[in-house]
């Protein structure tokens, strides 16, 4: 059986690039037709912004700028168009005899000050603000129809558990439906994920096999900022494996990750295992955009069961008088877990999650326990539930501090 239980995930990938400077003099490149500053070019058509390469599109706009694979290589154009060649071979300082000023001009239609500027030469240097290439999440919705899901445990069938279950809840308590919720935590920034394009030296539509690196983050005067808690010594903690782009289409393999965010004014942090995204990537004014992502694996139904308990013993549960933790997580899903005798008779109307968490446990655990899906420890007991998330992302200038 599939079903849904109290979770807020949002996904906030966002999407960091800097699109390059403009300098003001005329453009070429090979193939025909760029006089910069948005203007349109000849598809297939490359030349150099700065130590960059930047490649016409097939809408005849020129795209974003990518590094050179190795930093000792630097973009230099000659009648075969831009490549990269060892330094000081030809075009090392802006890629000189055909385009001068090229990338400058040429990057102005993607976003204004991004290419050369930034300083990112390889995937892992930042630019001299602290911004890198990256997605911004600002949609995120859950899918509640249990017969649409991956096949996460190989029976052919659909895995679709955590969003029917919390569509049930939401029947019975009144609450506010999982995705208004989770539009609400973006909308306000409680919520912010992005995407860190590491190997921005490639084509980011089509980029081989890399590690798509995954953050969380804050928003400070308007823009967001990478989270410290994520970082390690500069780089992102969490990296989904075996990520890959080809003509747009974007896989990856699987990551254990946590997402905190609040939910009914108390943090929930929602533990997921073996999760992996796919969607279309393209470029946009800003960055990377994605459309038709797809977020999808294995929630704990103990993160369920925690946030629970932390919302039972927070000041908005003071009507309660109940032991803490309330539930017992070492009895698993059923009413064992469930506190004995516990006394809900103080809380009013404004309490109703409260009332609804003790009066119902004894019904709401053994719930649970039939609509996980997944046994994550081997002992034939299902203790979590599979998800699918669906998320758009678009281009924006994520800082690292």
């Amino acid at each position: 059986m599939k079903s849904v239980f109290l979770s807020g995930l949002v996904v906030v990938l966002s999407v960091f690039m800097l699109a390059c400077g403009g300098g003001g003099g005329e453009s070429s490149a090979s193939g025909g037709g760029a006089t910069g500053g948005g203007s349109q070019c000849t598809p297939g058509a490359t030349a150099c912004a700065g130590a960059l390469v930047i490649t016409c599109q097939s809408d005849g706009i020129w795209g974003v700028p990518n590094a050179c694979a190795n930093a000792s290589l630097v973009c230099s154009e000659g009648l075969g168009g831009a490549s990269c060649v060892e330094g000081g071979s030809g075009g090392g300082e802006t890629g000189g005899s055909t385009g001068g000023e090229t990338g400058a001009e040429t990057g102005g239609s993607t976003g204004g000050e991004t290419g050369a500027e930034t300083g990112a030469e390889t995937g892992t240097e930042t630019g001299e603000d602290g911004s890198r290439l990256g997605s911004y999440i600002y949609q995120i919705t859950v899918e509640a129809d249990p017969e649409v899901g991956t096949d996460l445990d190989g029976d052919g069938q659909p895995n679709n558990a955590l969003g029917p279950m919390y569509a049930s809840l939401i029947a019975l308590t009144g609450a506010k439906p999982m995705n208004e919720s989770l539009a609400g935590a973006i909308a306000e920034g409680s919520l912010a994920l992005g995407l860190w394009w590491e190997q921005y030296g490639l084509d980011v539509t089509n980029a081989g096999i890399f590690d798509l690196y995954f953050l969380t983050l804050h928003w400070e005067d308007g823009l967001p900022v990478a989270d410290d808690a994520v970082l390690d010594q500069g780089n992102p903690a969490l990296a989904f494996p075996g990520a890959s782009t080809s003509e747009g289409a974007l896989t990856t393999g699987t990551l254990d990750v946590s997402f905190s965010f609040p939910f009914a004014e108390t943090p929930i942090l929602l533990e997921m295992l073996d999760t992996s995204a796919a969607g279309t990537v393209s470029v946009d004014a800003n960055g990377v955009a994605i459309t038709e992502g797809i977020l999808r694996g294995v929630v704990l139904a103990t993160s369920l069961l925690n946030w629970a308990n932390d919302y039972l013993s927070s000041d908005a549960c003071s009507c309660v008088d109940v032991e803490h933790p309330a539930i017992d997580l070492g009895a698993g899903l059923s009413s064992a877990a469930c506190p004995v005798g516990p006394d809900s008779t103080a809380c009013g109307e404004e309490d109703d999650l409260c009332k609804y968490l003790i009066d119902f446990c004894s019904l709401m655990l053994p719930v649970l326990g039939q609509s996980a899906d997944m046994d994550t420890n081997g002992d034939n007991v299902n203790d979590a539930f599979s998800a699918l998330f669906y998320f758009e992302a678009e281009g924006a200038e994520i800082l690292v501090q």
